[in-house]
């Protein structure tokens, strides 16, 4: 199974609209989608949660158009993390993560999830934070809170037997260095299990570095999707962000300065 657009129109401005996109998540691969501001990175992904509705085209979970779907169903097999995570109500910090396995509308008993929050908050680092408020937290602490939130919705412990997504919107903004790695490693691992991952990432060196496949935005559109050797080159980068990059290789590295 996986979540496909096709035949996408969105209008995003007077000035563009996504036109024509056809793009595809499978299980099992880490899809980074990186542009410049205003390039519809946000907008793709919440075509695909589901959360606004294409002025053209089909949006399928499997081969189920996704207007036909509950958002119970949705939940069960695809999380979502926006870059809006405020929380109103003054929650401790693991009730926020644990927020995420009420969402699907099916009962899972306390100690499923009490061992789904131990091994999560261990994998991102969160043991020592969980009792504390969350709206005490430095921002870095709440990304990655909400990172964990999103991530227990859909986490499975040995291997995804059914496919799910993860569908994250900047999920390294306010995170230092090794917090951005243990983040995406951290989910690096979980596609290894089967978890297909879409992330929107502004660091291209990490997008290099932890993609499966990278998509470029640029003007609502696809640019360039592929790997991210074919994709990461010094004319795609130049076109796109209208500055000149040095690439290397082994490692691949962007370099715009």
């Amino acid at each position: 199974m996986s979540i496909s657009l096709q035949n996408i129109v969105y209008f995003l401005t007077q000035k563009f609209s996504l036109n024509v996109i056809n793009l595809k998540l499978v299980p099992g691969e880490m899809l980074a989608v990186i542009g410049p501001n205003g390039s519809g990175k946000s907008t793709l992904l919440n075509l695909l949660a589901g959360d606004i509705i294409p002025t053209k085209g089909e949006i399928l979970y499997a081969d189920t158009p996704i207007r036909d779907l509950a958002l119970e169903s949705r939940a069960h097999f695809r999380s979502v993390m926006s870059q809006s995570q405020d929380i109103v109500y003054n929650f401790l910090a693991g009730e926020v993560v644990e927020m995420g396995t009420f969402v699907t509308g099916k009962f899972v008993d306390k100690k499923t999830n009490r061992k789904k929050l131990d091994v999560i908050s261990t994998l991102l680092g969160l043991v020592d934070i969980l009792k504390r408020r969350f709206r005490h937290l430095s921002a870095g602490e709440k990304q990655l809170i909400q990172l964990a939130r999103a991530m227990i919705q859909v986490w499975e412990e040995i291997n995804y037997e059914e496919p799910k997504f993860i569908l994250l919107d900047e999920p390294t903004s306010n995170l230092d260095l090794p917090h951005e790695i243990v983040a995406l490693s951290t989910l690096k691992n979980e596609t290894r299990k089967g978890l297909g991952v879409m992330v929107i990432l502004h660091d291209l060196n990490l997008a290099a570095h932890f993609a499966d496949r990278i998509v470029i935005l640029s003007n609502g559109r696809i640019f360039a999707e592929g790997s991210p050797r074919e994709i990461l080159t010094v004319s795609n980068l130049r076109d796109v962000y209208g500055l000149e990059m040095t690439v290397t290789e082994n490692p691949l590295r962007i370099r715009h300065f």
